[in-house]
């Protein structure tokens, strides 16, 4: 036995064991159940293509060992440069005890970008089109039971490709990049071959706080060869596993090597509502599959009642009551990690837009992992989510069916999650004739989505123009607008906003981006807008682009949501900007998590109940000229300003921002401490400010092309300070 991986039983309860592959072993009180055990140790990888590496006895013994998620762009696919866009092949040796003979096995991949071909034992078990949603292949008749068996993975970013995305502004990270499942089950069990889906479609309808609605849908294959009389029974239960009402049960007779739906329905009275970051109050339904007395398989699957609408004039509402949907949009990636990021990483990026004050997530611009949707439902963050359909669309029918299946993936699999509330079809496609008209296509997606789900809207994040008759194919709408980035001034949108609204009063609209570049190591007093694509970021000019965007939003609550753009700086490798090329640097956080940008707390202040007192630009040190204001954001009733112990004044604000002018710091070190009140409860922040005239620096240029001679340094640099001329960052480059 050469690895211990991690295994699921789904049954009664879910529990996760450490366990030796090669004994998988199904008896006693097991043997009713399905086994689904993470493979993601150990793996074999070879950056490139290679003849034969399907084959069970090809020799990898020269390939790296690597553990999953992984991408081979981890590096390559953030530094600016050209990144790797080609072939990875994986390879997995594992034993399947012979005890299962007469089972189902199932590879299940969560994730593989962009495309990948599938082989066990040197045979071909599917191939898959599209980076971002799971997909599931039966292997059963090419796995050697009681014997070693091969998995081989061709994995394939090249570009171009036929299907969605076509472009977009992220890195398309090449590789494994989420995690692979061996699932056991009986020849009688809830199928996973329903577009990788959990088999089981629960569908809440005429919710309310007295009644709800409730159809629980099951997928039975019979994979045997003999017709079968099978028992579905789902329990519902509630947040304290306590049954609630009378279980369903309903006895068909499913044929040999068929798939049949099962569907039940019930009423369940005074449901105890979802209701967001409020009270996220989660049911479960388990099912459970018997046959021949006794039950072969079972699952559970989350479960939450809310209903929610969206007014064009006031906005959205949930449960009855007004819910400002504010938050970000966000990407799956992470410094030297990209896409190959884990549930940890998962879990702290919620938690740190929770802190923000988010009460919505924007998961852009594709399927993200199911850890994601758990997170949203456990929390009460509200969800839209979508398919990678950005920017360009092909006119052929590949590509048209390709977006279909992928729209498919993204519902079924997420279909349960009571955190998603909107299904995206597209973003930002392009209308300048450049290409095929989308109108077409995107009539067809929403079409697919509304019949896929009926209880959810459809949406999609446009930068088209306001007339568009692509603008208003979907039930609700989001717009990308960058004023005072990209084009015009951040005073502009207010205008844009009341326009909309006055000339299509009638449409749900909202925002779905906003934002603007930001380097935690560019300062810069008032900074004038800077070039979208330069080198110099300021972070005080995020700071007033966020100021002035927000207070226009807040003042228009017919904007039904507000998503900034983005919650955490993430890759982009052609992007050659700010103070490091290959990532796009509007995140309230910086990529590897451990600087919150000042804008970050802008929002806190904003939009958490959790006490806030931040000094902005507290990074914009040493200074060579007596700053011209302090700034600090906070919800306090009052804020006081103490500069080396000396109190500046107590300041209230209608707006969260706090500024006190003209102050005069000392030579050397100078402590800026803020101290906000709530009654008699004070919140404190610290920073500390160096002041002095920095040494001449006599920079020589050499001529463009010239070598420098062996020791010499170059240096860069940039004034750094308004009208200065000062220099006090200085790049180092050997």
């Amino acid at each position: 036995m050469k690895f211990v991986e991690s295994v699921k039983y789904v049954g009664r309860k879910s529990l996760v064991f450490s366990f030796l592959l090669g004994f998988l072993l199904v008896t006693g009180a097991w043997a009713d159940s399905r086994v689904d055990t993470v493979i993601s140790s150990a793996w074999k990888f070879n950056k490139a293509d290679v003849a034969n590496a399907q084959q069970p006895g090809f020799d990898d013994t020269s390939w790296s060992t690597i553990d999953l998620p992984h991408t081979w762009n981890a590096l390559d696919g953030e530094d600016g440069g050209t990144y790797y866009r080609g072939i990875g092949w994986y390879r997995k040796h594992c034993t399947i005890g012979s005890e299962n003979s007469g089972k189902r096995v199932y590879l299940f991949f969560e994730s593989v970008g962009i495309t990948a071909d599938v082989y066990c034992n040197g045979v071909s078990i599917g191939h898959h089109d599209g980076a971002y949603a799971a997909f599931c292949f039966d292997i059963t008749g090419a796995v050697i039971f009681g014997a070693d068996n091969v998995i081989a993975v061709k994995a394939n970013n090249s570009s171009p490709f036929v299907f969605a995305p076509l472009s977009g502004d992220f890195t398309q990270w090449g590789g494994i990049c989420r995690s692979v499942h061996l699932l056991i089950t009986n020849p009688v069990h809830i199928t996973p071959l329903d577009y990788a889906s959990p088999g089981v479609y629960l569908t809440p309808t005429n919710v309310s706080s007295t009644s709800s609605n409730l159809s629980v849908k099951t997928l039975i294959r019979n994979a045997g060869t003999t017709a079968k009389d099978v028992t579905v029974r789902a329990t519902i239960k509630d947040a304290n596993n306590s049954t609630v009402g009378t279980p369903l049960t309903l006895t068909r007779n499913v044929a040999a090597n068929t798939t049949t739906n099962f569907i039940q329905n019930t009423t369940v009275s005074n449901p105890h509502l979802w209701n967001g970051l409020a009270a996220p109050y989660l049911y479960k339904v388990l099912v459970e599959v018997q046959t021949d007395g006794a039950v072969v398989d079972s699952i559970n699957q989350p479960l939450g009642f809310r209903y929610y609408s969206v007014n064009s004039n006031t906005g959205f509402f949930l449960n009855g009551h007004y819910l400002d949907l504010r938050g970000a949009a966000i990407h799956e990636d992470r410094d030297h990690k990209g896409r190959a990021i884990s549930d940890a990483d998962r879990q702290q990026d919620i938690q740190i837009m929770i802190e923000m004050g988010c009460t919505w997530i924007r998961l852009a611009h594709y399927q993200h992992a199911e850890k994601i949707y758990d997170l949203a439902d456990e929390t009460g963050l509200i969800l839209s989510t979508e398919i990678p359909l950005v920017n360009l669309i092909s006119a052929t029918q590949a590509f048209s069916d390709n977006c279909q299946s992928q729209l498919k993936e993204l519902i079924r699999q997420n279909y349960n999650h009571p955190s998603v509330f909107f299904w995206g079809i597209f973003n930002e496609i392009t209308l300048d004739g450049n290409g095929p008209n989308p109108t077409a296509l995107m009539q067809k997606l929403n079409t697919l989505a509304k019949a896929e789900d009926t209880t959810r809207p459809t949406t999609a994040a446009s930068d088209s123009s306001n007339t568009h008759s692509i603008t208003y194919i979907t039930d609700v709408l989001g717009f990308n607008k960058y004023f005072g980035w990209y084009y015009g001034a951040a005073t502009d949108f207010a205008g844009w906003a009341d326009g909309i609204h006055a000339s299509r009063g009638a449409d749900e609209i909202g925002v779905t981006e906003y934002g603007a570049g930001a380097s935690i190591n560019h300062h810069e007093e008032n900074p004038p807008e800077p070039a979208d694509a330069g080198p110099w970021h300021p972070e005080e000019y995020q700071n007033y682009y966020h100021e002035v965007l927000w207070k226009a939003m807040e003042a228009r609550p017919f904007l039904w949501c507000k998503a900034l753009w983005n919650g955490f700086d993430f890759g982009s490798d052609g992007r050659k900007e700010g103070d490091r090329h290959g990532i796009n640097d509007k995140g309230m956080v910086t990529r590897d998590r451990t600087v919150k940008k000042d804008a970050f707390y802008w929002y806190k202040a904003n939009w958490s109940n959790t006490p806030t007192v931040y000094i902005t630009s507290r990074r914009f040190t040493p200074r060579s000229q007596n700053p011209r204001y302090v700034k600090v954001y906070s919800n306090c009733e009052n804020v006081e300003l103490f500069i080396n112990g000396e109190s500046k004044g107590v300041l209230t604000s209608a707006d969260h921002i706090y500024q006190w002018n003209s102050v005069t710091l000392r030579q050397g070190s100078n402590e800026i401490r803020a101290v906000g009140r709530i009654g008699t409860s004070e919140y404190i922040d610290v920073c500390n400010w160096n002041f002095g005239t920095l040494p001449a620096v006599t920079i020589t240029s050499p001529a463009e092309g010239a070598t420098l001679p062996a020791g010499d340094i170059l240096i860069e640099a940039t004034a750094s300070e308004s009208g200065g001329g000062t220099i006090t960052t200085v790049e180092f480059y050997i």
